[in-house]
């Protein structure tokens, strides 16, 4: 090693720096210096806009001694005065006394409660553990400062632990490492609206909600429309994750709101998809579009990063932390920085063949508003803990968010080395090299190193990279097999000849598609190992249907399931199952004496509720039964004097989407001429109903949402895009543009619309214009597939007695076997997902058909 400075002044005064700014002493948090004896703090916590909570403040020193008050949420924000010996709080965001929580959910576009039962009522929602100095502070609540402090709880030995500010500190490192925020405890700015989304900028604290709104996009996407609180369900299963220090599913119960797999890059997609979405309802918004077209720009530069894996665990113990060792007291510390010359080296099992390790590289200590960060050869990273170890502590460890790496600083002897660190790398050993590392063909044809795939954030081309190999002339690529589910995906066969050790391939890539490349070395005789890439949510099998079960009508048409209970609806009435799909009883259903029939897009459920439609019926289904439930238009023509039975309105169709529900149909009004309505509801009990002139519209109706808009597309006697950005109360008309005839169903995924219509499938971001998509189709669809539902972030559908997928409209795949089992007779009309069962409903030989697969 070589030695660079020498004694222990340089050293106390060094440390400092780090963990000083490492636990909050700075101006970025909101804290400022001084002498005052009293400290102020406005707490703001943000899913979007909360209200209907109160705050809850701590000593995090002492959590379980008198709170340091209680008080209301006021505009969002609860302000407090701290005594001023409290060197660190812990905020908690709680329900008022009378339950319900109420906020803004960006994912779904309006206000949402959360309802909380009487024993949970002092239960918090969201934390954060803060350092605090003299002055007055601000913090903000958020899913990251939960996260944060579930971290530095595991360092300080379990939940509700009392915490120290070097507690705080290194988790909340970490945290701002994975979502890449340079302050969790800045207050985001509060979203209550859709119009606040429109008006984000560039600052640290529009960013942050952008991050925020983000990943309640995620969530609803990964859950579904019918989860009525993405932005909640994310920041609950972010914190219960990360309490390990990494995003791996750990720790999580009941769905993940997201897919690890795609996690980082949904994140970014995500992002440009909302945004690009309220550019596209600009006008009819009132956005400012300049505004949103510099985000934009600033997004695609600057793209949302998340790294799963940041390798910082709390100051005492996890990946990246102090461990068993003693942190350092401040008393040995007063504030340093600088540049010295330090030494690399590595584990020997980590140093790859023909490579020359650097001997001396430049380290740099910097502290910054938000952090201390060490520099190594012009690469930051962040530190996340300094401690001592050695027998007689003298040798101090600063550790960096780094995938464990670390800078190793000898007090004795007054020298400088760290573990070989590359922060180019995203995990794992980091290393300095020399110069390019030049490998060799390596044994038996195989080119040492490996090739990197990554799929963009469009989900349509994937980057390769690889190491340059001695006396290669060129490379030649090539993609040996590339597939949908089962389905193989058209190849457009492209061979290369560079001489650079990266390419961008464009060709046919689709979301939901999975990809092999291998890539040959001219002139040196040897191939890289195979790599195989998954491009957004992969498309898997789902197996073959092996349960039949017929009904008693003539074709069945939708399915759902809640709370263990699956429903049917067909011609006639409906049917139940209570054991996944496995065995079903025939629910008959009469209304005047009559069979009820439903038609499509007749049941439809938010989760806790099941809601069902047939043209003279309207009901929900509890326990199995159907009670019948009403919507009745302003101007419903009135029934006869001794005439009884069902007013008429006739109901088309139903959908829970976007949080609300909406039920669309035709009535007549007192004048006897027949009109159209939409009914909008937030809870399915109370409609707001609005009223056009139908023209006898007896067609297709179909209903979708994203982005807080609602989409009605009427096609019959006359045809129409109805669409409504505030929750149903107005709609605006317009005519479609549209070059096919709508088959059934309008589904949202990805920031579009698609539509099944003839032989395409067609894509739309507003529910005007409409263009064909899907260029690769399964050879069993001789046209478009059919009756299109959105599961866990795909697309399903039916080609024939097949159950086909894809990702994003384009490359659609053959997931199942026939839904008849071996026979190839039926046709498939609805698709659920029920635990681990599929279920399917269809026709055969005019005869309802109910399938299911466990898988």
């Amino acid at each position: 090693m070589s030695a660079f400075l020498s004694g222990r002044w340089v050293l106390a005064h060094l440390f400092a720096a780090l963990v000083l700014t490492g636990c909050n002493s700075n101006d970025d948090d909101g804290s400022i210096p001084g002498g005052a004896t009293l400290k102020t703090l406005k707490v703001t916590p943000s899913l979007g806009r909360i209200s209907n909570a109160r705050v809850v403040l701590r000593n995090a020193a002492n959590r379980n001694g008198p709170v340091l008050g209680d008080l209301p949420l006021v505009a969002g924000s609860a302000s407090f005065n701290v005594p001023a010996g409290v060197s660190a709080v812990v905020a908690e965001v709680v329900p008022e006394a009378v339950g319900n929580v109420r906020y803004f959910d960006e994912a779904v576009g309006h206000d949402v409660d959360v309802v909380i039962n009487a024993a949970n009522r002092n239960t918090p929602l969201l934390r954060a553990a803060a350092a605090l100095s003299a002055g007055s502070s601000v913090l903000g609540v958020t899913a990251m400062t939960e996260a944060a402090l579930r971290l530095a709880e595991q360092s300080a030995g379990g939940a509700g632990a009392n915490l120290t500010p070097a507690l705080i500190a290194p988790a909340r490192a970490t945290i701002q490492s994975v979502f890449g925020i340079p302050n969790i405890f800045l207050p985001p700015v509060l979203v209550d609206e859709t119009a606040d989304l429109a008006a984000l900028g560039t600052s640290d604290a529009g960013q942050y909600a952008l991050r925020l709104a983000a990943l309640a996009e995620i969530a609803q996407a990964q859950l579904g429309a019918g989860e009525a609180n993405p932005a909640l369900r994310m920041a609950q299963a972010l914190a219960a994750d990360l309490a390990d220090g990494n995003i791996n599913g750990s720790g999580v119960t009941g769905d993940l709101p997201y897919d690890t797999a795609t996690f980082a890059s949904q994140f970014q997609a995500q992002a440009l998809a909302l945004v690009q979405d309220l550019l596209n309802s600009a006008a009819t918004g009132g956005f400012d579009q300049v505004k949103l077209n510099a985000l934009l720009t600033f997004l695609q530069a600057n793209p949302l990063s998340l790294n799963l894996t940041p390798g910082g665990g709390g100051g005492g113990g996890g990946v990246g932390g102090c461990g068993q060792m003693p942190a350092l007291a401040y008393s040995d510390l007063t504030s340093f920085g600088g540049n010295y010359s330090v030494d690399i080296k590595q584990d020997d099992n980590a140093i790859p063949p023909n490579v020359t390790l650097v001997k001396t590289a430049s380290l740099k200590l910097t502290v910054g508003l938000a952090q201390a960060t060490v520099e190594l050869d012009g690469q930051i990273a962040n530190v996340l803990s300094v401690c001592r170890n050695g027998p007689t502590n003298d040798n101090v460890l600063v550790n960096l968010d780094k995938g464990g790496a670390h800078v190793d600083f000898n007090r004795s002897g007054a020298e400088k080395t760290t573990n070989g660190v590359d922060f180019t790398a995203p995990v794992g050993t980091f290393r300095y090299f020399a110069s390019t590392p030049v490998q060799g063909g390596g044994g038996n044809g195989v080119c040492a190193g490996n090739v990197t795939a990554t799929p963009n954030a469009g989900k349509d081309a994937v980057a390769l990279s690889w190491p340059a190999v001695a006396g290669a002339t060129a490379y030649r690529i090539a993609r040996p097999t590339a597939k949908i589910g089962s389905t193989d995906i058209p190849l457009t066969q492209f061979i290369p000849s560079q001489a650079a050790t990266t390419y961008n391939d464009g060709n046919n890539i689709v979301s939901g598609g999975t990809y092999t490349y291998e890539i040959t070395a001219d002139g040196a005789a040897c191939k890289f190992p195979q790599v195989t890439v998954e491009v957004g949510n992969p498309v898997a099998s789902i197996g073959n249907f092996t349960q039949r079960r017929l009904g008693s009508g003539s074709s069945s048409w939708d399915v759902e399931g809640i709370n263990g209970l699956v429903v049917a609806n067909g011609a006639p009435a409906s049917a139940k199952s209570t054991d996944g799909g496995v065995t079903w009883t025939a629910v008959p259903l009469k209304v005047n004496g009559q069979d009820v029939s439903f038609d499509r897009a007749s049941l439809a459920t938010d989760g806790a509720r099941l809601l069902g439609v047939a043209p003279l019926f309207f009901g929900e289904v509890t326990n199995g039964s159907w009670v019948t439930k009403a919507i009745t238009p302003p101007d419903l023509q009135a029934l006869p004097p001794g005439v009884s039975g069902a007013p008429p309105v006739y109901y088309k169709a139903i959908e829970y989407t976007g949080g609300r529900w909406i039920v669309v149909g035709e009535y007549k009004e007192t004048a006897g001429a027949f009109k159209s309505f939409i009914a909008s509801s937030a809870d399915g009990d109370s409609w707001n109903i609005h009223t056009f002139e139908g023209n006898n519209n007896s067609g297709q109706w179909a209903i979708a949402s994203k982005g807080g808009k609602w989409l009605v597309f009427l096609e019959g006697n006359a045809r129409n895009a109805l669409i409504s950005s505030d929750g149903g109360v107005t709609w605006a008309s317009n005519a479609p543009v549209i070059n096919a005839f709508l088959n059934d169903g309008i589904v949202s995924l990805g920031g579009y619309y698609f539509m099944a219509a003839g032989s395409s499938v067609q894509r739309s971001v507003d529910g005007i214009t409409w263009t064909a998509v899907n260029d690769i189709r399964d050879s069993k669809c001789s046209s478009a597939p059919t009756r299109l539902t959105v599961l866990n972030g795909l697309m399903y559908g039916f080609c024939g007695d097949r159950v086909v997928a894809s990702g994003d409209g384009r490359a659609w795949g053959l997931v199942s076997g026939p839904i008849n089992g071996a026979a190839s007779n039926a046709l498939g009309q609805a698709i659920t997902r029920v635990g681990n069962n599929w279920v399917v409903t269809g026709t055969l030989s005019n005869q309802w058909l109910i399938s299911s697969t466990g898988n």
